[in-house]
């Protein structure tokens, strides 16, 4: 079972979700050190006006800038959910392109943002998003594949065939109860066929026979 699934998760569509984990990689590098080159820290080009902007960041913490004292701590997770990531992939016996785009965003962002911490300690961020003072915290490539990446896997657990089939077992369900109906009924018929009284009136109607009539007709003689 393991060496099929093994076969059929680097064949076909899927192929494809393996491929684009170094190219994103590469991607999300490549900009990352052309930011590194280009900006000081803190350095601010405007693209879109006041909304999207340029920005290179230092950040230790997780994604969006989340824990920052934290960061030492990053690295056994990362580590630890890319292996975990890697084996799902190649293990699992979910066929669904969807499923494995999204295992494949969620490997390259945790890869590209890997290799920042071992080269800087720190992973760069650059992409800034806001109206006037009040900004999203800057994110980069990576992180957008990691956020894609659940987004994709959870919209596959919504669209899961699992749940058409609960919904259409349960016709089959109720209509097992009339499938037995008819046997109820002829239960239900036996005992009143059984119970008919006899008609009386039809014993009545049957002249006697035997000794008494004879006795009868000598007494009208």
């Amino acid at each position: 079972m393991a060496d099929e699934s093994l076969k059929k998760n680097f064949s076909g569509p899927l192929l494809f979700t393996w491929l684009m984990v170094p190219l994103l990689v590469l991607l999300d590098q490549y900009a990352k050190n052309t930011v590194l080159k280009t900006f000081y820290l803190w350095e601010s080009i405007r693209v879109v006006g006041n909304l999207f902007r340029l920005t290179r960041v230092h950040n230790s913490g997780a994604a969006f800038g989340i824990l920052p004292d934290m960061g030492h701590m990053f690295y056994a997770l990362t580590i630890i959910a890319i292996v975990a990531v890697t084996l799902h992939k190649i293990l699992t016996s979910e066929r669904s392109l969807l499923y494995h785009t999204g295992l494949g965003l969620i490997l390259s962002g945790a890869i590209g943002n890997l290799i920042d911490r071992v080269r800087f300690g720190y992973v760069i961020d650059f992409l800034d998003f806001g109206i006037g003072r009040t900004r999203w915290p800057a994110f980069n490539i990576a992180d957008s594949c990691i956020t894609t990446g659940v987004f994709l896997i959870l919209l596959t657990a919504f669209l899961s065939p699992s749940r058409t089939s609960l919904s259409s077992g349960s016709p089959d369900n109720c209509s097992e109860p009339s499938r037995s109906s008819p046997a109820k009924d002829t239960d239900s018929e036996s005992p009143s066929k059984a119970q008919t009284p006899r008609n009386p009136s039809a014993n009545s109607s049957v002249p006697p026979r035997g000794p008494l009539l004879r006795a009868g007709r000598r007494g009208r003689a």
